[in-house]
Protein backbone atom coordinates (compact mmCIF):
# COMPACT_ATOMS: atom_id res chain seq x y z
CA UNK A 1 0.00 0.00 0.00
CA UNK A 2 2.73 2.48 0.93
CA UNK A 3 4.54 1.94 -2.35
CA UNK A 4 1.37 2.43 -4.39
CA UNK A 5 0.54 5.60 -2.47
CA UNK A 6 3.98 7.01 -3.19
CA UNK A 7 3.64 6.21 -6.87
CA UNK A 8 0.21 7.89 -6.99
CA UNK A 9 1.62 10.99 -5.31
CA UNK A 10 4.43 11.17 -7.85
CA UNK A 11 2.01 10.80 -10.75
CA UNK A 12 -0.25 13.56 -9.41
CA UNK A 13 2.72 15.89 -8.93
CA UNK A 14 4.14 15.17 -12.37
CA UNK A 15 0.75 15.68 -13.96
CA UNK A 16 0.29 19.04 -12.33
CA UNK A 17 3.79 20.19 -13.21
CA UNK A 18 3.00 19.29 -16.79
CA UNK A 19 -0.01 21.62 -16.62
CA UNK A 20 2.18 24.43 -15.35
CA UNK A 21 4.66 24.18 -18.20
CA UNK A 22 2.01 23.67 -20.87
CA UNK A 23 2.41 25.76 -24.01
CA UNK A 24 0.00 28.69 -24.51
CA UNK A 25 -1.77 26.88 -27.32
CA UNK A 26 -2.53 23.93 -25.06
CA UNK A 27 -3.51 26.18 -22.17
CA UNK A 28 -6.05 27.98 -24.33
CA UNK A 29 -7.97 24.72 -24.74
CA UNK A 30 -8.41 24.27 -20.98
CA UNK A 31 -11.67 24.97 -19.15
CA UNK A 32 -13.51 24.57 -15.89
CA UNK A 33 -13.76 20.85 -16.65
CA UNK A 34 -9.99 20.47 -16.32
CA UNK A 35 -10.11 22.29 -12.97
CA UNK A 36 -12.80 19.88 -11.80
CA UNK A 37 -10.63 16.94 -12.88
CA UNK A 38 -7.77 18.35 -10.83
CA UNK A 39 -10.12 18.75 -7.85
CA UNK A 40 -11.18 15.12 -8.08
CA UNK A 41 -7.54 14.03 -8.01
CA UNK A 42 -6.65 16.35 -5.11
CA UNK A 43 -9.71 15.46 -3.05
CA UNK A 44 -9.38 11.71 -3.60
CA UNK A 45 -5.74 11.70 -2.52
CA UNK A 46 -6.18 14.04 0.45
CA UNK A 47 -6.10 12.79 4.03
CA UNK A 48 -8.30 15.08 6.16
CA UNK A 49 -6.35 16.92 8.83
CA UNK A 50 -6.26 20.07 10.86
CA UNK A 51 -7.02 23.25 8.97
CA UNK A 52 -5.06 25.04 11.67
CA UNK A 53 -1.95 23.21 10.46
CA UNK A 54 -2.63 24.30 6.89
CA UNK A 55 -2.89 27.92 8.07
CA UNK A 56 0.17 27.78 10.33
CA UNK A 57 2.85 29.24 8.03
CA UNK A 58 2.56 30.66 4.55
CA UNK A 59 3.64 33.21 1.99
CA UNK A 60 1.87 35.71 -0.25
CA UNK A 61 2.37 35.08 -3.97
CA UNK A 62 1.75 38.55 -5.41
CA UNK A 63 3.40 38.30 -8.83
CA UNK A 64 1.53 35.34 -10.27
CA UNK A 65 0.10 37.39 -13.12
CA UNK A 66 3.40 39.04 -14.05
CA UNK A 67 5.52 37.72 -16.95
CA UNK A 68 7.71 34.83 -15.83
CA UNK A 69 10.19 32.45 -17.48
CA UNK A 70 8.92 28.97 -18.38
CA UNK A 71 8.84 26.67 -15.41
CA UNK A 72 9.09 29.37 -12.72
CA UNK A 73 5.68 28.64 -11.20
CA UNK A 74 6.50 24.95 -10.86
CA UNK A 75 9.93 25.71 -9.40
CA UNK A 76 8.45 28.16 -6.90
CA UNK A 77 5.98 25.56 -5.64
CA UNK A 78 8.75 23.00 -5.21
CA UNK A 79 10.86 25.54 -3.27
CA UNK A 80 7.97 26.44 -0.98
CA UNK A 81 7.17 22.80 -0.37
CA UNK A 82 10.82 21.99 0.39
CA UNK A 83 11.14 24.68 3.08
CA UNK A 84 7.91 23.69 4.82
CA UNK A 85 5.45 26.37 3.70
CA UNK A 86 1.92 25.12 4.44
CA UNK A 87 -0.15 27.64 2.48
CA UNK A 88 -0.02 30.26 -0.25
CA UNK A 89 -2.14 33.42 -0.27
CA UNK A 90 -3.02 34.77 -3.71
CA UNK A 91 -4.42 38.32 -4.02
CA UNK A 92 -7.23 38.46 -6.59
CA UNK A 93 -8.66 41.58 -8.26
CA UNK A 94 -12.48 41.32 -8.12
CA UNK A 95 -12.86 43.47 -11.23
CA UNK A 96 -10.94 40.80 -13.14
CA UNK A 97 -13.21 38.11 -11.69
CA UNK A 98 -16.27 40.02 -12.89
CA UNK A 99 -14.77 40.06 -16.40
CA UNK A 100 -14.70 36.26 -16.64
CA UNK A 101 -16.97 34.94 -19.39
CA UNK A 102 -20.03 33.19 -18.01
CA UNK A 103 -19.36 30.20 -20.25
CA UNK A 104 -16.71 29.09 -22.69
CA UNK A 105 -12.94 28.97 -22.63
CA UNK A 106 -10.95 30.76 -19.95
CA UNK A 107 -8.12 33.09 -20.95
CA UNK A 108 -4.45 32.33 -20.30
CA UNK A 109 -4.40 34.42 -17.10
CA UNK A 110 -7.17 32.34 -15.57
CA UNK A 111 -5.60 29.14 -16.85
CA UNK A 112 -2.34 30.09 -15.14
CA UNK A 113 -4.18 30.70 -11.87
CA UNK A 114 -5.99 27.36 -12.19
CA UNK A 115 -2.77 25.50 -12.89
CA UNK A 116 -0.88 27.18 -10.06
CA UNK A 117 -3.63 26.37 -7.58
CA UNK A 118 -3.84 22.81 -8.87
CA UNK A 119 -0.07 22.29 -8.52
CA UNK A 120 0.03 23.79 -5.02
CA UNK A 121 -2.84 21.65 -3.76
CA UNK A 122 -1.45 18.48 -5.31
CA UNK A 123 1.77 19.17 -3.43
CA UNK A 124 -0.13 19.51 -0.16
CA UNK A 125 0.15 23.30 0.01
CA UNK A 126 -3.15 24.98 0.91
CA UNK A 127 -4.39 28.09 -0.90
CA UNK A 128 -6.01 31.26 0.44
CA UNK A 129 -7.80 33.24 -2.27
CA UNK A 130 -7.77 36.86 -1.10
CA UNK A 131 -10.25 39.36 -2.50
CA UNK A 132 -7.81 42.25 -2.67
CA UNK A 133 -10.34 44.94 -3.50
CA UNK A 134 -8.58 46.86 -6.27
CA UNK A 135 -10.86 49.42 -7.90
CA UNK A 136 -13.76 47.96 -5.91
CA UNK A 137 -12.08 48.48 -2.54
CA UNK A 138 -14.90 49.88 -0.41
CA UNK A 139 -14.53 53.13 1.53
CA UNK A 140 -16.94 55.33 3.44
CA UNK A 141 -17.76 57.12 0.17
CA UNK A 142 -17.81 54.21 -2.29
CA UNK A 143 -19.37 51.33 -0.38
CA UNK A 144 -22.88 51.62 -1.81
CA UNK A 145 -21.54 51.07 -5.33
CA UNK A 146 -18.63 48.71 -4.71
CA UNK A 147 -19.84 46.22 -2.12
CA UNK A 148 -22.66 44.66 -4.19
CA UNK A 149 -20.12 44.06 -6.94
CA UNK A 150 -17.74 42.46 -4.45
CA UNK A 151 -20.53 40.04 -3.58
CA UNK A 152 -21.04 39.25 -7.25
CA UNK A 153 -17.30 38.63 -7.63
CA UNK A 154 -17.43 36.17 -4.74
CA UNK A 155 -20.35 34.37 -6.36
CA UNK A 156 -18.02 33.54 -9.25
CA UNK A 157 -14.79 33.03 -7.35
CA UNK A 158 -16.23 30.71 -4.71
CA UNK A 159 -18.23 28.71 -7.24
CA UNK A 160 -15.10 28.06 -9.30
CA UNK A 161 -12.77 26.99 -6.48
CA UNK A 162 -15.10 25.46 -3.88
CA UNK A 163 -14.71 22.23 -5.86
CA UNK A 164 -11.51 21.66 -3.84
CA UNK A 165 -11.48 20.11 -0.38
CA UNK A 166 -12.18 22.61 2.43
CA UNK A 167 -9.07 21.33 4.22
CA UNK A 168 -6.87 22.96 1.57
CA UNK A 169 -8.90 25.80 0.01
CA UNK A 170 -9.67 28.96 1.99
CA UNK A 171 -11.45 32.20 1.06
CA UNK A 172 -10.53 35.63 2.50
CA UNK A 173 -13.50 37.99 2.34
CA UNK A 174 -11.65 41.28 1.73
CA UNK A 175 -8.18 42.70 2.16
CA UNK A 176 -7.95 45.69 4.53
CA UNK A 177 -11.42 47.27 4.31
CA UNK A 178 -11.24 51.04 4.62
CA UNK A 179 -14.32 52.04 6.63
CA UNK A 180 -13.34 54.45 9.37
CA UNK A 181 -16.15 53.05 11.54
CA UNK A 182 -15.77 49.31 12.06
CA UNK A 183 -19.49 48.97 12.79
CA UNK A 184 -20.35 50.18 9.28
CA UNK A 185 -18.23 47.37 7.87
CA UNK A 186 -19.83 44.57 9.87
CA UNK A 187 -23.12 44.22 7.91
CA UNK A 188 -21.22 44.31 4.62
CA UNK A 189 -18.87 41.57 5.78
CA UNK A 190 -21.89 39.53 6.83
CA UNK A 191 -23.30 39.95 3.33
CA UNK A 192 -20.01 38.93 1.64
CA UNK A 193 -19.86 35.83 3.85
CA UNK A 194 -23.39 34.92 2.76
CA UNK A 195 -22.33 35.14 -0.89
CA UNK A 196 -19.36 32.83 -0.23
CA UNK A 197 -21.47 30.35 1.72
CA UNK A 198 -23.80 29.72 -1.24
CA UNK A 199 -21.04 27.83 -3.07
CA UNK A 200 -18.81 27.00 -0.09
CA UNK A 201 -20.89 26.04 2.94
CA UNK A 202 -18.10 23.95 4.49
CA UNK A 203 -15.00 25.97 3.62
CA UNK A 204 -13.26 28.10 6.23
CA UNK A 205 -13.62 31.81 5.47
CA UNK A 206 -11.19 34.47 6.68
CA UNK A 207 -12.82 37.64 8.02
CA UNK A 208 -11.32 40.90 9.26
CA UNK A 209 -11.97 44.29 10.80
CA UNK A 210 -12.02 47.82 9.47
CA UNK A 211 -10.14 50.01 9.07
CA UNK A 212 -7.11 48.29 7.55
CA UNK A 213 -7.23 44.92 9.36
CA UNK A 214 -5.46 46.20 12.48
CA UNK A 215 -5.44 44.51 15.91
CA UNK A 216 -7.32 47.53 17.32
CA UNK A 217 -9.97 47.16 14.63
CA UNK A 218 -10.47 43.54 15.66
CA UNK A 219 -10.87 44.54 19.28
CA UNK A 220 -13.97 46.56 18.28
CA UNK A 221 -15.42 43.88 16.00
CA UNK A 222 -18.42 41.76 16.93
CA UNK A 223 -17.70 38.18 15.77
CA UNK A 224 -20.24 36.65 13.43
CA UNK A 225 -22.24 33.57 14.52
CA UNK A 226 -20.36 31.27 12.13
CA UNK A 227 -17.97 28.82 13.77
CA UNK A 228 -16.12 28.04 10.55
CA UNK A 229 -14.26 31.33 10.22
CA UNK A 230 -10.80 32.63 11.15
CA UNK A 231 -10.15 36.30 11.87
CA UNK A 232 -7.36 38.23 10.16
CA UNK A 233 -5.11 41.06 11.17
CA UNK A 234 -2.06 42.51 9.43
CA UNK A 235 1.16 43.53 11.11
CA UNK A 236 3.75 46.04 9.89
CA UNK A 237 4.59 47.83 13.13
CA UNK A 238 6.56 49.99 13.49
CA UNK A 239 5.98 51.35 10.00
CA UNK A 240 8.98 53.68 10.08
CA UNK A 241 11.14 50.56 10.27
CA UNK A 242 9.26 48.03 8.11
CA UNK A 243 8.59 50.36 5.18
CA UNK A 244 11.70 52.58 5.41
CA UNK A 245 12.97 53.80 2.06
CA UNK A 246 9.55 53.54 0.38
CA UNK A 247 8.88 56.60 -1.76
CA UNK A 248 5.35 55.32 -2.56
CA UNK A 249 4.20 55.73 1.03
CA UNK A 250 2.22 58.85 1.98
CA UNK A 251 4.09 60.67 3.38
CA UNK A 252 7.18 59.31 1.64
CA UNK A 253 9.62 57.32 3.78
CA UNK A 254 12.42 57.58 1.24
CA UNK A 255 14.56 59.72 3.57
CA UNK A 256 14.53 57.02 6.29
CA UNK A 257 17.31 54.57 5.45
CA UNK A 258 19.49 52.21 7.44
CA UNK A 259 17.23 52.21 10.52
CA UNK A 260 18.07 49.23 12.71
CA UNK A 261 15.87 46.90 14.75
CA UNK A 262 15.92 46.63 17.71
CA UNK A 263 16.38 50.37 18.09
CA UNK A 264 19.90 51.56 18.93
CA UNK A 265 20.28 55.17 20.18
CA UNK A 266 23.27 56.08 18.00
CA UNK A 267 21.69 54.59 14.90
CA UNK A 268 18.35 56.33 15.53
CA UNK A 269 20.14 59.66 15.94
CA UNK A 270 22.06 59.18 12.69
CA UNK A 271 18.89 58.29 10.75
CA UNK A 272 16.93 61.13 12.36
CA UNK A 273 19.59 63.68 11.40
CA UNK A 274 19.26 62.69 7.72
CA UNK A 275 15.48 62.23 7.61
CA UNK A 276 12.87 64.78 6.64
CA UNK A 277 11.84 66.94 9.56
CA UNK A 278 8.31 65.52 9.55
CA UNK A 279 9.66 62.09 10.58
CA UNK A 280 11.89 63.16 13.45
CA UNK A 281 9.29 62.91 16.20
CA UNK A 282 8.26 59.47 14.98
CA UNK A 283 11.88 58.34 14.94
CA UNK A 284 12.36 59.59 18.49
CA UNK A 285 9.32 57.54 19.53
CA UNK A 286 10.72 54.55 17.68
CA UNK A 287 13.98 54.81 19.61
CA UNK A 288 12.05 54.93 22.86
CA UNK A 289 9.54 52.13 22.18
CA UNK A 290 11.35 49.53 20.07
CA UNK A 291 14.60 48.82 21.87
CA UNK A 292 13.08 45.41 22.71
CA UNK A 293 10.04 43.33 21.79
CA UNK A 294 7.57 44.68 24.37
CA UNK A 295 5.76 47.06 22.00
CA UNK A 296 5.46 44.39 19.27
CA UNK A 297 4.06 41.86 21.70
CA UNK A 298 1.65 44.35 23.25
CA UNK A 299 0.13 45.14 19.85
CA UNK A 300 -0.22 41.48 18.95
CA UNK A 301 -1.81 40.86 22.34
CA UNK A 302 -4.61 43.31 21.51
CA UNK A 303 -5.81 40.83 18.88
CA UNK A 304 -4.86 37.70 20.83
CA UNK A 305 -6.82 38.74 23.93
CA UNK A 306 -9.85 39.63 21.81
CA UNK A 307 -9.69 36.22 20.11
CA UNK A 308 -9.38 34.43 23.44
CA UNK A 309 -12.33 36.33 24.91
CA UNK A 310 -14.48 35.53 21.86
CA UNK A 311 -13.26 31.94 21.37
CA UNK A 312 -12.16 32.50 17.78
CA UNK A 313 -9.00 31.72 15.82
CA UNK A 314 -6.54 34.19 14.30
CA UNK A 315 -4.15 34.43 11.38
CA UNK A 316 -1.88 37.26 10.23
CA UNK A 317 -2.14 37.14 6.43
CA UNK A 318 0.38 39.95 5.94
CA UNK A 319 3.58 40.91 7.75
CA UNK A 320 6.95 41.78 6.28
CA UNK A 321 9.74 44.26 5.69
CA UNK A 322 10.42 46.32 2.55
CA UNK A 323 13.87 45.50 1.23
CA UNK A 324 14.70 48.94 -0.16
CA UNK A 325 16.78 50.43 2.66
CA UNK A 326 16.70 48.09 5.66
CA UNK A 327 19.84 46.49 7.16
CA UNK A 328 19.53 42.73 6.42
CA UNK A 329 20.30 41.68 9.99
CA UNK A 330 17.58 44.00 11.30
CA UNK A 331 15.06 42.69 8.77
CA UNK A 332 15.77 39.14 9.95
CA UNK A 333 15.54 40.14 13.61
CA UNK A 334 12.11 41.77 13.13
CA UNK A 335 10.78 38.80 11.14
CA UNK A 336 12.04 36.42 13.82
CA UNK A 337 10.53 38.38 16.71
CA UNK A 338 7.13 38.76 15.05
CA UNK A 339 7.00 35.16 13.87
CA UNK A 340 7.89 33.84 17.32
CA UNK A 341 5.37 36.12 19.03
CA UNK A 342 2.62 34.86 16.72
CA UNK A 343 3.52 31.20 17.14
CA UNK A 344 3.65 31.57 20.93
CA UNK A 345 0.02 32.69 20.76
CA UNK A 346 -1.01 29.96 18.26
CA UNK A 347 -1.59 32.55 15.52
CA UNK A 348 -0.93 31.43 11.95
CA UNK A 349 1.09 33.66 9.64
CA UNK A 350 1.58 34.52 5.98
CA UNK A 351 4.67 36.57 5.19
CA UNK A 352 4.40 39.37 2.64
CA UNK A 353 5.72 38.38 0.08
CA UNK A 354 7.51 35.75 -2.04
CA UNK A 355 8.69 37.96 -4.90
CA UNK A 356 8.52 41.75 -5.02
CA UNK A 357 9.72 44.65 -2.90
CA UNK A 358 9.23 42.73 0.37
CA UNK A 359 10.28 39.44 -1.22
CA UNK A 360 11.83 36.49 0.61
CA UNK A 361 12.35 34.33 -2.49
CA UNK A 362 16.13 34.77 -2.59
CA UNK A 363 16.29 33.73 1.08
CA UNK A 364 14.14 30.62 0.65
CA UNK A 365 15.90 29.49 -2.51
CA UNK A 366 19.24 29.17 -0.71
CA UNK A 367 20.38 26.90 2.12
CA UNK A 368 20.08 28.03 5.70
CA UNK A 369 23.05 29.61 7.36
CA UNK A 370 23.37 33.39 7.72
CA UNK A 371 21.52 35.00 10.61
CA UNK A 372 20.40 37.71 8.20
CA UNK A 373 18.41 35.19 6.16
CA UNK A 374 14.63 35.44 6.21
CA UNK A 375 14.51 31.65 5.92
CA UNK A 376 16.16 31.22 9.30
CA UNK A 377 14.14 34.08 10.78
CA UNK A 378 10.90 32.43 9.68
CA UNK A 379 11.89 29.11 11.25
CA UNK A 380 12.06 27.37 7.86
CA UNK A 381 15.36 25.62 8.38
CA UNK A 382 15.11 21.88 8.96
CA UNK A 383 16.58 22.23 12.46
CA UNK A 384 13.93 24.82 13.42
CA UNK A 385 10.86 23.42 11.72
CA UNK A 386 8.37 21.43 13.73
CA UNK A 387 5.00 20.12 12.55
CA UNK A 388 2.07 22.31 13.51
Amino acid sequence: MAGKGLQLGKLLTLGCLALLIATPSLAAASSFESLQACARAVNAGHVPGSRDAALSRGVNVTTLFDPAPPGQDAADIQTLKAVGIRHIRIPIDPMWVLSWPATGTADNKLIRLDNFICAALRNGIAVILDNHGGDLHPTDASSAASLPRLGAAWDRLAARYAVFTPDLMFFEALNEPAFTDSKRWEPWQRDILAHIRVAAPNHTVLLTASPDSTPWGLSALTPLPDGNVVYVFHFYSPGLFTVQGAEWMKPSLESIRGLKYPAEPENVKMVKDRAEASHRKGLANYGRDYADTHALQAEIDVAAKWAQANHVRLIVTEFGVFNGAVPPESRAAWLRDVRQALEQRSVGWTVWEYRGGFGVASDLEHPCGPRASARAALGLCASDRQPR
